[in-house]
């Protein structure tokens, strides 16, 4: 894979990729983070109650 000068301009079709990857990239982080929330609200459903 051979590397391109940074200034090379973007054409339209680059520009259409990464404004999709851009979407794609955030939308998983969103569901990413939903998920980091879900394992934890699950550990602590699973967790013994203490004050018994």
């Amino acid at each position: 894979m051979t590397k391109e000068p940074a200034d090379k301009p973007v054409d339209e079709k680059e520009k259409s990729e990464l404004k999709r990857l851009r979407k794609e990239l955030a939308e998983l982080k969103k569901e990413n983070d939903f998920l980091k929330k879900w394992d934890r609200y699950l550990k602590e459903q699973k967790q013994p109650d203490s004050d018994s």
